[in-house]
């Protein structure tokens, strides 16, 4: 995560909200691996799909212009 904010986020080549998302994706992943009794609602599952597919937009537009 440091490094990915260090590359990205901090040289705004990501946006900020997008870096906001890939650290919460990160933080939900390691609960969900590691937590005891983790349950994501499916509202909540829907927002977080909908917002992966918004990063991988940004990365792959990041991508194809380098």
């Amino acid at each position: 995560m440091g490094w990915f904010n260090r590359e990205f986020v901090k040289t705004e080549k990501i946006d900020r909200k997008i870096g906001k998302i890939v650290h919460k994706a990160f933080e939900d992943r390691t609960d969900g691996d590691y937590g005891i009794f983790v349950k994501f609602e499916k509202e909540e599952v829907i927002e977080k799909l909908e917002n992966m597919k918004r990063f991988l937009f940004e990365l792959e537009k990041l991508i194809k212009e380098n």
